[in-house]
């Protein structure tokens, strides 16, 4: 069904917010790792009646010119690029990234990096928003010291933030706190926002490896911090597990805060767009 038929706000809290980020999966996760299985299953998912639902594919920097020459030449599509080189050693990435922009068949909606976990947080957001200045831009600032005046200095340039909601390589992924600290950050400092790592269903649950962070819960505590909530709140509403709960409170929230919602939140990568589109039938918000 088309999410116009939700009506407010869901039509607008939902469209194009799961960008599929299967080509940044592990190779054992569903869909594996091959360029073609995953492109054919992106297409379908952007055909299927909750196709609104879909945002970009996203794709390693080090496989766009790979994803480009599998693409049919009558097909266009958005893509969010990760420079999984970093900027140091990514010039091969920023080539493919100019090459991508005279694509007529492609769209970059997301370009993101990650800043290093040390130095000079600060001037680093700075220097790399300059590079990508010609891109849509999305930086991630690690959750070390020094991340509040990273974000201060990303509020001085084109570039936007990445919030970071699971999938690190080493250690545990941000908890609560961490997260609503880094929304609470982006609200106050005007900073658009997309989410990367491990926010792959509904509603936040726990599986093996712990706690796991929910796209609804992020929808609503990033409307409440538009309307004053501070971490400590929106610590709470990241943590509750009750997603009906969660689904009356983002049915409250009106149309026009609905736009600003998404205005910030702009999206995020999941690896299963099945869980996800499967989550919100089962919560009732898709049939």
């Amino acid at each position: 069904m088309s999410l116009a038929a939700l009506g407010p706000p869901f039509e607008v809290l939902l469209a194009r917010l799961v960008d599929d980020a299967a080509l940044l999966c592990a190779p054992d996760r569903s869909r594996g790792s091959g360029i073609g299985p995953v492109l054919a299953a992106h297409t379908a998912h952007r055909r299927a009646a909750y196709g609104e639902l879909v945002g970009a594919l996203r794709c390693p920097a080090s496989r766009l010119g790979a994803l480009t020459s599998a693409l049919p030449r009558d097909q266009t599509l958005d893509i969010g690029v990760v420079l999984d080189t970093g900027l140091d050693t990514g010039a091969d990435g920023l080539s493919a990234l100019t090459a991508a922009l005279d694509d007529p068949r492609v769209t970059l909606a997301v370009v993101e990096v990650r800043l290093p976990d040390e130095g000079d947080l600060a001037a680093t957001a700075t220097e790399y928003a300059s590079a990508l200045a010609r891109f849509p831009s999305y930086v991630e600032v690690p959750a070390v010291p020094g991340w509040e005046a990273a974000l201060d200095a990303l509020a001085h340039t084109a570039a936007n933030a990445v919030v970071r909601t699971g999938g690190l390589p080493t250690g545990p992924s941000p908890g609560v706190d961490e997260v609503g600290s880094f929304v609470r950050g982006c609200i106050d400092r005007q900073l658009a926002f997309t989410c990367t790592g491990g926010l792959e269903r509904a509603v936040r649950e726990a599986d093996e490896s712990g706690p796991r962070h929910g796209f609804l819960n992020l929808l609503a505590a990033t409307a409440a911090a538009l309307d004053g909530a501070e971490p400590d709140e929106l610590a709470e509403l990241l943590d509750s597990r009750d997603g009906a709960a969660l689904v009356t409170r983002l049915r409250a929230v009106g149309g026009p805060e609905a736009e600003v919602t998404r205005g910030f939140f702009r999206s995020f990568g999941s690896c299963s767009l099945d869980a996800a589109i499967a989550d919100l039938r089962a919560l009732g918000v898709l049939r």
